[in-house]
């Protein structure tokens, strides 16, 4: 993960732990937090497993959405900001995804905090922000 994304789930984490409601959890994945070597190893042992999403909302009914968090495109600016394409999935991240997908959980992708809370309400999970 790069440093656009860590900011980027930073954001998405305290929006979900203000705005989850109606019995509805996450999990934030350290899968992409760039980690001291030793700490790295050791995460692996624990179980952190490359590809898997960064976040993991659960809640009633059995539900459980996976969620991708990746760089947005940024726009030039001239002489200050280069212009970058938008952060892509990996080949291992393409393959939990497909796995997660046959296995009936839903998985999306979020480029901004916007985008995030569009995936929430597409699937139905209540936030307490008004409408």
């Amino acid at each position: 993960m790069n440093r656009a994304e860590e900011i980027l789930q930073a954001a998405c984490v305290a929006y979900l732990r203000c705005s989850l409601t109606g019995g509805f959890w996450f999990r934030a994945g350290l899968e992409g937090v760039r980690l001291a070597p030793h700490v790295a190893a050791q995460a692996r042992r624990a179980g952190m497993e490359p590809g898997w999403p960064d976040l993991q909302i659960v809640g009633p009914m059995r539900f459980c959405g996976f969620i991708e968090l990746k760089r947005p495109k940024e726009t030039p600016l001239p002489g200050l900001v280069k212009a970058r394409p938008a952060g892509r999935l990996s080949q291992t991240q393409l393959v939990k995804r497909e796995w997660l997908e046959v296995c009936g959980w839903p998985y999306a992708v979020a480029r901004d905090l916007e985008e995030l809370r569009c995936i929430l309400r597409a699937w139905g999970v209540p936030l307490k922000e008004a409408a």
